[in-house]
């Protein structure tokens, strides 16, 4: 579905999953993960726009959903919409360093299974969506990965997506 169609039906908290490879570091991400997902976000809704919070390598931050230049599936939010909307805004303001060990770590146990030690305070783009789900009262599935893949994210939403995006 074309995103112009699919803006109307994207709601509040809604998990974006990006598939994107058109470069060798997005191939990789998905060989690693053995998943087509590369990057997660989650959508809000501001005015009539579509909107995603993210983890991008300069921090937090909010961008237009339609910025998105690559496919990307769309999960229905695990919990209350409101309360994840909140929680999205309130993460978007924090200071939060993207965390590029984190994604050695996720190939390290993703390849090899060796669980990583505690997280050390920054994130990558996953773990990022699982800890506002979490403030807003998520439950991860048992065995969820201490520092999730954007693969492990759409696997612990239980379902398929309810979108299919083509820029």
């Amino acid at each position: 579905m074309k995103y112009e169609q699919a803006k109307h039906q994207i709601g509040d908290g809604d998990l974006v999953a990006l598939k994107r490879a058109d470069t060798w570091f997005w191939r990789l991400v998905s060989w690693v993960t053995n998943s087509p997902y590369t990057h997660t976000a989650i959508a809000v809704r501001i005015g009539t726009g579509a909107f995603v919070v993210e983890l991008h390598w300069s921090g937090p931050r909010i961008v237009p959903l339609l910025s998105y230049r690559h496919p990307f599936d769309v999960f229905r939010c695990p919990v209350s919409q409101e309360t994840v909307r909140g929680a999205a805004f309130e993460f978007a303001a924090k200071r939060i360093r993207y965390d590029w060990l984190d994604l050695f770590r996720i190939g390290l146990f993703n390849l090899f299974r060796l669980k990583p030690s505690a997280d050390e305070g920054g994130l990558v783009c996953s773990s990022f969506n699982a800890r506002i789900y979490r403030h807003a009262g998520w439950q991860p599935p048992p065995k969820f990965p201490r520092i999730p893949s954007p693969a492990a994210m759409v696997r612990a939403m239980k379902s398929k997506p309810i979108l299919e995006v083509i820029p």
